[in-house]
């Protein structure tokens, strides 16, 4: 009889149990999509929201103040500047663009964000300058250069590391068939000699990127 009742008991407290634990789940959902609502409201993600809507007006206004953060803002001195060079008139998909765009300021302006980015090691910002070199409205007009932005694309760690694939392989290959062969053994070999460089926009030749900062600075007196 012990045995029964103990049973029955046991039965009883699981059935009790039940109920509350069958709660739990929905209330897990409803605190997930209450955090994702906060994450997506977040305002730094604002400028990105109305970038991949086709609203570059509103994502330069929003992304600005951010991309001018300096390190660590990469994402969102690429994603500013490729808007402000879409409002410049510039078009992604279209290999054939207006030669003016390299004299156009806004465009310009939002080329240097994207070489920021770029020279701080963010392969999204490679990826985008080796697209501007390939139909001639790199920084400048320097092959070599393109090469070796798309090594620095290919060879980048961080996109090696979590996996992502060659968005770019199609540019690539049309930028590596627009050279010769030492143009783009050349640029390999720039690309070897390349580091980081942080918190720098400037007008200065690529070619002198990678010199210290301090002595950067001194050169642009």
């Amino acid at each position: 009889m012990k045995l029964i009742r103990l049973t029955l008991s046991a039965i009883y407290i699981i059935a009790a149990i039940s109920p509350t634990y069958a709660q739990r789940e929905p209330l897990s959902d409803t605190v997930r999509e209450r955090a994702l609502s906060r994450e997506v409201l977040d305002p730094y993600w604002n400028g990105f929201i109305a970038k991949a809507q086709g609203n570059c007006q509103l994502a330069v206004q929003e992304l600005k103040s951010y991309a001018n953060q300096g390190r660590g803002y990469e994402d969102a001195q690429t994603a500013f500047g490729v808007c402000q060079m879409i409002e410049a008139g510039f078009n992604p998909n279209d290999k054939e663009q207006t030669p003016s765009l390299i004299e156009d300021q806004a465009f310009i302006e939002g080329r240097r964000f994207v070489l920021k980015a770029a020279q701080s090691g963010f392969h999204e910002a490679q990826a985008e300058l080796v697209r501007l070199y390939l139909i001639g409205l790199g920084p400048d007009q320097d092959p070599i250069e393109g090469a070796k932005w798309a090594q620095l694309y290919l060879s980048n760690p961080y996109r090696l590391t979590i996996g992502l694939v060659n968005e770019i392989e199609r540019d690539i290959n049309a930028l590596r068939v627009s050279m010769t062969s030492e143009q783009w053994v050349l640029g390999k070999e720039r690309a070897r000699n390349w580091y980081p460089v942080f918190n720098i926009v400037t007008d200065t030749p690529l070619i002198q990127q990678n010199t210290p900062a301090h002595k950067l600075k001194n050169k642009n007196r």
